[in-house]
């Protein structure tokens, strides 16, 4: 194999990961050996794998490569770990030819507080919807689109339908209630996405979960987005419409909600089956 002119000898699978991408993953915050929705980033892990390549996970397994990983990573501060899997012995030609999965887990010192995000619109859907696959290609290209433009990030569309953000969902408050994407507008059902619609209705918070199209969105009051890596972030604006000075107390009690939230310790056994 030749790279930029010169042969390397990557492992057999990882070359193949290069070379096809053809993998599921989930992406968790680890903050004192501790991880928000847990059980939720293992079962996303069962079901993709299961759809994408008709293979069971093992999360016993799992759990432990990524004990494993985390023993050997020597910032004591709060990391970012992502768990991909991709079948062993993958051939194009044969795709259901695969019996087991590889477990790889990578993973990166967490973000600190990040500045609120300033968002563009993006045409552009994932490659599956409401699944995590190792195909980026037309996120990562929406963000770099965004990103040329002026704006941090992209808040993807479909027509007129609002979807989800390059790598994360999109929630908008609006007369203190909350307002998100449903899933049948073909996004990704995000960890950290639950999580918040969860607590919130647990508190007495509105959540509905329906179509938002363009058209809406300067009828809201403010905007923020989820990810597991970094939770709940503040979106400011998207495209001309200001969003920096609205929505700040509901906002403030939905992040106090999150943040209160019991996380699952990953030496102990998952406090709820993944079935449930």
């Amino acid at each position: 194999m030749i790279l930029n002119g010169k042969a390397i000898h990557p492992d057999d699978q990882l070359a193949s990961l290069a070379l096809y991408g053809n993998a599921t993953f989930t992406t968790m915050l680890v903050a004192d050996g501790k991880v928000k929705g847990l059980g939720l980033h293992l079962q996303r892990l069962q079901q993709d794998a299961e759809a994408l390549f008709g293979l069971p996970v093992d999360t016993a397994q799992v759990m432990d490569n990524v004990r494993s990983f985390l023993a050997g990573f020597t910032v004591s501060e709060p990391v970012t770990v992502r768990v991909t899997l991709f079948p062993q012995g993958f051939d194009m030609a044969k795709p259901e030819a695969c019996n087991e999965l590889n477990i790889l887990v990578t993973g990166r010192p967490a973000a600190g507080n990040l500045p609120a995000l300033r968002c563009g619109l993006v045409a552009s859907q994932r490659s599956l919807a409401g699944q995590k696959s190792g195909n980026m290609i037309s996120l990562f290209k929406a963000r770099r689109q965004a990103r040329l433009a002026g704006a941090d990030d992209a808040l993807l569309t479909a027509g007129q339908q609002i979807t989800e953000g390059a790598t994360w969902n999109v929630f908008f408050i609006k007369d203190q209630q909350l307002i998100t994407p449903a899933l049948s507008s073909d996004i990704l059902p995000g960890v950290t996405r639950q999580l918040v619609i969860d607590c919130c209705q647990a508190a007495g918070i509105t959540v509905q979960q329906q179509a938002v199209t363009t058209g809406q969105l300067a009828t809201f009051d403010a905007a923020f987005a989820t990810n597991a890596a970094w939770g709940l972030r503040p979106i400011s604006a998207i495209d001309d419409i200001d969003y920096a000075s609205g929505g700040s107390a509901l906002l403030g009690q939905v992040r106090s909600l999150f943040d209160q939230l019991p996380a699952e310790t990953l030496a102990e056994p998952l406090a709820k089956p993944l079935s449930e």
